[in-house]
């Protein structure tokens, strides 16, 4: 394995897990607490479609997966941006696809671009994971971004520059494919989580 991959690999790693930890906390709290107000928003985000999208890069994912195994079926795809702007959120972005084969109980990851598909992990796993097909989500990244930002993701930036953003397409634990996405500022101490389904882009949370 390169530098490169290993790179690639240990960054989705972190990534995957400040996610999972804040979900983990933001679920734990009173409804009070990081859930967004649903009111009519001051402002409406609808960022352009752009060709290193989740459902564009998906196809070049679903490539590289068929040849690893012919049953291959999408988990989850993940991008993250550092120190992000709202423009950021429409720059070329790299995406972690997850795969898995039930036939072999193995998991692959590939990391895809407007330019290639990088394989960083291939690996057994002990769990039986739900899958995504590409039918059961609809809404596409940067439409789950432009709803983040409509209800509260911009004003979070607004309030600190200094940011991050994750965005992860996953199965919900209702059995609905959902984006979780969270804006994370002060070291994890400020927090903008929202959960849209994947289908309809209706706003869970």
């Amino acid at each position: 394995m390169s530098k490169v991959q290993i790179g690639i690999l240990w960054g989705t790693a972190i990534a995957v897990i400040l996610v999972f930890l804040l979900l983990g906390r933001f679920l734990s709290k009173s409804p009070q607490e990081g859930v967004p107000a649903m009111i009519t928003p001051a402002q409406v985000y609808n960022l352009p479609s752009v060709p290193f999208s989740a459902r564009q890069l998906y196809p070049r994912a679903e490539q590289a997966a068929r040849s690893w195994h012919s049953d291959a079926t999408l988990v989850s795809a993940t991008a993250s941006w550092r120190f992000v702007t709202i423009d950021d959120l429409s720059r070329p972005i790299d995406w972690t696809f997850q795969f898995y084969s039930p036939s072999t109980r193995r998991i692959y990851v590939v990391s895809v671009n407007d330019q290639q598909a990088t394989p960083i992990r291939d690996a057994l796993t002990p769990y039986e994971l739900a899958g995504l097909p590409p039918e059961s989500w609809q809404v596409d990244s940067y439409q789950a971004l432009g709803t983040w930002l409509t209800w509260g993701g911009a004003r979070f930036l607004r309030a600190n520059p200094v940011a991050d953003v994750n965005a992860r397409l996953r199965m919900s634990a209702a059995g609905r494919p959902e984006w979780v996405i969270v804006g994370v500022a002060d070291k994890g101490q400020t927090i903008h989580l929202l959960q849209i389904d994947a289908r309809t882009g209706k706003v869970e949370r």
